[in-house]
């Protein structure tokens, strides 16, 4: 099987980011989208090692997430795209960044 260029895995997550990106911006309700780049279903933001798939640290960063909803609280970063780094901090740190490609 040929490698593919950097030209069509541009093209590609171009297309990929085009798309999530306007389905995003269409929603209604109050939302914000978070990106672990790098990262292949379960993401993390400590990589470290761990034994089971419920010792991930974003279940507990999702979990804080749900649990605001429904204590009514409003969504921290209505509208935005957060850029969660894999060795950075999590959605509700201060220094988290707003981006919604890589090379931006």
């Amino acid at each position: 099987t040929p490698t593919p260029t950097i030209e069509a895995i541009y093209a590609a997550t171009s297309l990929l980011t085009r798309t999530l990106a306007a389905q995003f911006d269409q929603m209604k309700a109050p939302a914000e989208l978070w990106v672990l780049p790098d990262q292949h279903h379960n993401g993390s933001i400590t990589q470290k090692g761990r034994s089971s798939v419920w010792e991930a640290d974003i279940h507990a960063f999702v979990c804080d997430w749900l649990r605001e909803r429904f204590e009514g609280k409003p969504v921290k970063h209505a509208g935005k795209t957060l850029w969660i780094d894999p060795a950075g901090a999590g959605p509700n740190a201060a220094s988290v960044t707003y981006k919604r490609r890589w090379f931006d």
